[in-house]
């Protein structure tokens, strides 16, 4: 079973759930997409759905929602991330007022909430500086490259299958040829 988007369409479909989540999830009082409002989260999905296809039938079919669902989760939690280091590197260049170099298409309201309730909190400074303890103890970086684990099983799925059929049929391939085939 896969969980993320695939297909032609991936990249830019999560991109617009990304560009939705931006434009239309609040900041304040809501930590997690999982704490989202149903009905925010329904005109996020609606407005990808305008612009592209997930699935045969999205309303149907409960993996595609779940892969959405997921997929919303993880942009929401970068977008605040992505937030946080920005906000990282104004106080490392010494500005004098954080408060008012919000980004673009953050309100300002929303900017201070969470420089004072989301990042200077001693709660979350704790959690913080404990969660990169542990990601230091990994032996490996936890990556695959531009794409997604799921995306890359399928692919290498798909070289596993077309070598199977090419040495049945008396033809065998390199790894070079097979990536080439299907990787292109």
């Amino acid at each position: 079973m896969l969980n993320a988007l695939t297909g032609g369409n991936a990249t830019p479909a999560t991109n617009e759930l990304g560009l939705q989540i931006r434009w239309l999830c609040p900041l304040k009082e809501v930590k997690s997409w999982k704490k989202i409002d149903q009905s925010i989260k329904d005109t996020v999905l609606q407005a990808v759905l305008d612009k592209f296809e997930i699935g045969e039938d999205f309303h149907t079919d409960q993996q595609a929602q779940e892969i959405v669902d997921t997929k919303a989760y993880f942009l929401y939690k970068d977008w605040r991330y992505t937030l946080k280091q920005r906000f990282k590197k104004i106080v490392e260049k010494g500005v004098n007022d954080p408060y008012s170099h919000s980004p673009i298409g953050v309100c300002l309201d929303d900017w201070k909430h969470m420089i004072d309730v989301a990042w200077k909190d001693a709660s979350h400074l704790k959690r913080s500086k404990a969660g990169k303890a542990n990601m230091s103890l990994l032996p490996y970086n936890h990556t695959s490259g531009s794409r997604s684990f799921p995306i890359a099983m399928s692919l290498m799925d798909a070289m596993v299958n077309l070598q199977a059929t090419v040495t049945d049929a008396g033809i065998p391939l390199t790894h070079e040829e097979l990536s080439r085939q299907v990787l292109r």
